[in-house]
């Protein structure tokens, strides 16, 4: 017998209990790592140390926090890995959040908010102005819905793309086993039909009503280094399972891994 996890894992997930107790094979990430990759901040800076293309961001906590903002390392995949200590997000609270430390650290508007832990598009905004910002800090943080703290990213004006990617293995395809010894990726998949400059979330806007299998009729050489880095940033996580990453266009042409 086979359980295919597909719902939301966390460390001592009770699936892993009824596993182990029944000997029911199990498909889907390991719970453990899902918790410690689902923080945003933490998988963002561990990407970069790659030097895989990231969105420029920091951290706004809540005036009460006292806690770090980043996962405890529990995952076996980060072991090979040196300086994790130095994943140290770029911080600031709340009551410390001014126009002249925006202007220090080189944030210019629009910019995109959303929570550190979340799913799909619940909870993110695009947000224009400062004003703005601390509002949305203080409904965020009045509703503890997602902790302490939120993450404030650049806004990616370009196309956007989200991209599959599969774990090594055998697979039949178009009715021939292949042995695929990397991890890899489907072709691009291109969402339009954003809200104010943001995908809606799947459970608003069915996917298939705002999504297309990508054209290949420009950008060719981007879109294929962002499915790499996205083959590259699947085997970094050492993900067991299909993963979707989305990416999107800076002002510049380059794409940039996003979520």
């Amino acid at each position: 017998e086979v359980l295919w996890a597909n719902t939301v894992l966390f460390k001592n997930h009770p699936v892993e209990k009824i596993c182990k107790e029944h000997n029911i094979g199990f498909i889907g990430q390991l719970p453990d790592d899902v918790q410690t990759y689902d923080d945003k901040c933490f998988t963002n800076l561990l990407l970069k140390k790659y030097n895989l293309s990231l969105p420029l961001s920091f951290i706004i906590q809540s005036s009460t926090s006292t806690s770090s903002t980043t996962s405890s390392i529990t995952s076996s995949s980060l072991s090979d890995i040196s300086n994790l200590e130095e994943l140290s997000p770029t911080t600031i609270s709340i009551n410390s959040l001014d126009q002249t430390w925006l202007k220090s650290h080189h944030v210019s508007f629009p910019v995109v908010a959303k929570p550190i832990r979340g799913r799909g598009s619940q909870g993110v905004e695009k947000i224009s102005t400062y004003d703005e910002l601390v509002d949305y800090a203080h409904r965020m943080f009045q509703t503890g819905d997602y902790g302490n703290a939120l993450m404030v990213e650049e806004y990616l004006s370009g196309d956007e793309f989200t991209v599959s990617v599969f774990p090594p293995g055998k697979y039949l395809i178009n009715g021939q086993y292949v042995e695929k010894s990397k991890h890899w990726a489907l072709k691009a998949v291109q969402r339009v039909a954003h809200h104010n400059g943001i995908a809606p979330y799947n459970g608003v806007v069915s996917v298939v009503n705002n999504s297309f299998l990508w054209k290949g009729d420009s950008n060719v050489g981007e879109v294929e280094a962002m499915l790499r880095e996205c083959e590259q940033a699947a085997a970094i996580i050492a993900s067991r399972n299909v993963i979707r990453i989305d990416c999107r266009m800076n002002n510049k042409g380059l794409p940039v891994l996003f979520d």
